[in-house]
């Protein structure tokens, strides 16, 4: 859901927020799918980082 939802403002944090709230509170088969989809935002902020720096970079290179 919240990789669906990655660009509505605030949304990642309250869905994060909301899994740690739960994770282990207690132990639940749903943990598993809790951490995976920990995982997945993680891996969707780094994408998005990594793309927004060779974004940037490519501006500064072709300025110069």
């Amino acid at each position: 859901m919240a990789i669906a939802l990655k660009d509505v403002q605030h949304t990642q944090q309250s869905i994060l927020a909301r899994f740690q709230q739960r994770l282990g509170d207690p132990p639940s088969p749903l943990d598993i799918l809790i951490i995976n989809q920990i995982g997945c935002m993680l891996i969707s902020s780094l994408v998005r980082a990594i793309l927004f720096n060779q974004k940037k970079k490519k501006i500064f290179f072709d300025f110069y």
